[in-house]
């Protein structure tokens, strides 16, 4: 069976006040994939939700669900949110105050005209679900976060021909223990359903947990899109590998090529590192990497960088150690377990230790 994209957004342009909140931005996801869209605030990751569900009226471009056009400029469609058979999760679940937990969760079936009896037997097949058994009766203010969290999804999938569940950083007023949890759990319960979702966090572990395909947005464009693996191990630009979580090492001059291999003079060093974008000799980069060994000894082998350290600081953070160290006059944090280091301030020569397979080098 050939596989259809579920929602298809091309072109995409929308501004307020002249200024872009999305950028000519386009993609694709397939029917049950997970896509989170991850930037920091006012990137257009919010405004694209909206324009999805039909919250906000796009200024060109054209945005396809299920095979049906919601919205195209050129063709002057649009089609209002309660005709796009999408369920949205907002930042602030906003249910209904004066509602129960029943009835938050049954109201958008009796929009539908369900009968009774089905709306009844649905509920209580969602409240099953998610965990709410007992709390039907209840008012929101009643409810714990995760608890109100539960809830605000639960009403969003209860039609059954909801194609596209769409999450407006829905965990971002729970504390991290919660989220922790929660972001599992709706990772499952998305499986479970085999429903597309479109997932908008700041949040690069959360956007991880919960999807198949990340989009990296900046200032309203989409700078990186694909799947959550291979935008993890080759970020192709400097915003995306900071906003990843990369550690900014040392800037220096691309020295020789070969393939998408790198060899970087950076003063007293050379190191080697992957090139996931094209790059001449004698351009400038920065070197980058995910993680950082400290030992005593020098480590260095052909499959490993070596730079040597001396030690500003450290800090015991109860289950790692984060140290200040200086290479070549540049401090770098970095965190180690606990019980994996035995280094202490007395150790004036150190080495940090980093493999060439998990450094990048990327054009300045």
């Amino acid at each position: 069976m050939i596989s259809m994209p579920e929602v298809i957004v091309t072109s995409l342009i929308k501004s307020f006040g002249g200024v872009k909140a999305i950028d000519n931005v386009s993609f694709s996801i397939e029917y049950g994939e997970a896509l989170a869209l991850l930037g920091p605030s006012g990137c257009g990751k919010t405004t694209i939700l909206r324009c999805i569900a039909g919250l906000e009226v796009p200024d060109d471009g054209e945005i396809i669900i299920g095979g049906k056009t919601v919205f195209s400029k050129k063709k002057g469609i649009f089609v209002p949110p309660n005709k796009r058979n999408v369920g949205m999760v907002f930042q602030s679940y906003a249910l209904w105050p004066h509602m129960t937990v029943f009835k938050n969760i049954a109201y958008p079936l009796e929009v539908r005209k369900w009968n009774k009896n089905d709306i009844k037997r649905r509920v209580d097949e969602l409240l099953d679900m998610l965990g709410l058994q007992g709390l039907q009766d209840r008012y929101p203010h009643q409810l714990s976060g995760g608890q109100q969290q539960r809830v605000a999804l639960a009403r969003a999938i209860a039609p059954p021909d909801v194609d596209v569940l769409l999450l407006d950083e829905p965990l971002s007023n729970l504390d991290a223990k919660f989220r922790e949890s929660l972001r599992v759990e709706l990772r499952n319960i998305q499986k479970k359903l085999r429903k597309t979702m479109i997932y908008v966090t700041h949040d690069r572990i959360e956007a991880f947990t919960v999807a198949d395909k990340i989009g990296v947005m900046n200032k309203g464009k989409l700078v990186a899109f694909g799947k959550a693996s291979e935008i993890m191990e080759n970020p192709r630009d400097t915003f995306t590998a900071d906003f990843l979580g990369y550690i900014r090492l040392f800037d220096g001059k691309v020295i020789s090529i070969d393939d998408l291999e790198a060899v970087i003079d950076i003063g007293d060093y050379k190191i080697k590192c992957k090139s996931p974008s094209k790059l001449e000799i004698g351009d400038s980069v920065s070197v980058y990497v995910l993680n950082l060994e400290l030992s005593r000894e020098n480590r260095g082998s052909l499959n490993t960088n070596y730079v040597r350290a001396s030690i500003r600081g450290m800090i015991n953070l109860g289950s790692v150690i984060e140290y200040e160290v200086d290479v070549q006059g540049k401090p770098i944090i970095v965190k180690i377990p606990l019980k994996e280091t035995n280094i202490n301030l007395n150790n004036k020569d150190i080495y940090l230790s980093f493999n060439k397979d998990i450094t990048i080098c990327l054009k300045i």
